[in-house]
């Protein structure tokens, strides 16, 4: 049996990675609000909205970012990836365990920035090894000798689209909340509403999601019921959730 760890030594690395993908989306989403925020203090000729606005998504961002790095560590430090002569395991602190047996593997990925990925034969268990782990040249090597490594295959168009699926679905929420035009309003909620349904399928089923984000997925709920009833306003002509 062999087990393999996250290299503490790197964690400055990891937590790079984090905010140069976390702190755009929440750039994305403070200006959402914010514009929000000064179209409603425009239609009312009050600049405190506005500026109610910028203190609050400016709070949010600092306490969300500083609480998913604590988190973050706490994911870092326990994560143990097991290799015997029956499984493959990974076992980390607010995520999924999960185990292939060795016979099950049917692919085993390497990507450019140094990553692996493990899928079993039904291609619904599969984990991803972040880069980061000690002796990752020997990680390599018994995992070969398991399975050969192979390169992803080439993206289609949809795979290449699906990391982008959020900063669409912050766009077009922003057209929806904000456009006077019945069609446009229709249009994309009824494209909000495919976008957020594949999301919360796939965390929902995803075994490199933490449980944390899986139960808040739970709150877009109130984000679809606010979508369908701004479309259901719209085709009754009313002007729905939003003053404009």
């Amino acid at each position: 049996m062999e087990q393999f760890f996250f290299n503490p030594d790197k964690f400055q690395i990891a937590r790079k990675q984090k905010l140069s993908k976390s702190i755009p989306i929440f750039i994305l989403f403070a200006g959402l609000f914010l514009t929000i925020a000064a179209f409603n203090a425009k239609a009312l000729d009050n600049p405190i909205p506005f500026a109610a606005g910028i203190c609050l998504a400016a709070v949010l961002i600092y306490f969300s970012v500083m609480r998913n790095l604590k988190m973050q560590k706490k994911m870092i430090d326990s994560f143990v990836l097991t290799i015997d002569d029956q499984s493959i395991r990974r076992e980390q602190f607010n995520m999924p365990g999960v185990s292939i047996p060795r016979k099950d593997i049917s692919k085993i990925t390497t990507y450019a920035n140094g990553s692996l990925s493990i899928t079993g034969k039904s291609g619904l268990k599969i984990f991803i090894i972040p880069s980061l782990i000690t002796d990752h040249e020997r990680l390599e090597k018994v995992l070969n000798d398991i399975h050969p490594i192979t390169p992803p295959n080439p993206k289609n168009g949809f795979d290449k689209l699906i990391p982008l699926l959020p900063v669409f679905a912050i766009i077009l929420f922003f057209i929806q909340a904000l456009s006077p035009n019945k069609f446009i309003v229709i249009t994309t909620g009824i494209m909000l509403l495919g976008i957020l349904g594949y999301g919360f399928y796939a965390i929902r089923t995803s075994k490199n999601i933490s449980y944390r984000i899986k139960r808040k997925i739970w709150w877009l709920l109130p984000l679809v019921f606010a979508i369908i009833y701004n479309i259901a306003a719209k085709l009754t002509d009313d002007f729905g959730l939003y003053k404009h």
